[in-house]
């Protein structure tokens, strides 16, 4: 069977570690939280079928020793979460800030710590 692994560029191999990003928008009345998170996901959807290594997982290639991504259409990440968190609670969200962890998921408890998506996309729900 071939695998169907992307591989990483130096950089990649030598600097492997999570990104979290945490962005804020304003509440569309002509649209709920459910709907938004649909077409998020959905536009998840279509960027996982045009860039396939999206939706793979990180694996260690057994005759190199380095990181590839293995294109298996496993999916990515997506989590519907709420916060009991205000913004004002959040404090200066100009700068990195500690408390926007609290809001990040880092690991899908659902998926083995081996199997982990590339990517994980979280949707606060109202």
């Amino acid at each position: 069977m071939r695998e169907n692994l992307c591989f990483l560029f130096n950089v990649d191999q030598v600097y492997n570690f999570d990104v979290q990003t945490v962005h804020f928008f304003r509440e569309n009345k002509d649209y709920s939280p459910e709907i938004v998170a649909e077409m998020l996901r959905n536009a998840l959807v279509r960027a996982m079928d045009v860039y396939e290594f999206l939706a793979g997982r990180i694996r260690v290639n057994r005759s190199s020793g380095s990181l590839d991504v293995d294109c298996n259409g496993a999916g990515a990440g997506f989590v519907m979460a709420e916060s009991e968190y205000s913004l004002e609670e959040l404090g200066d969200l100009v700068y990195p800030n500690p408390s926007c962890a609290k809001l990040v998921t880092s690991q899908l408890q659902s998926l083995p710590k081996d199997d982990q998506p590339l990517f994980a996309f979280q949707v606060k729900a109202e």
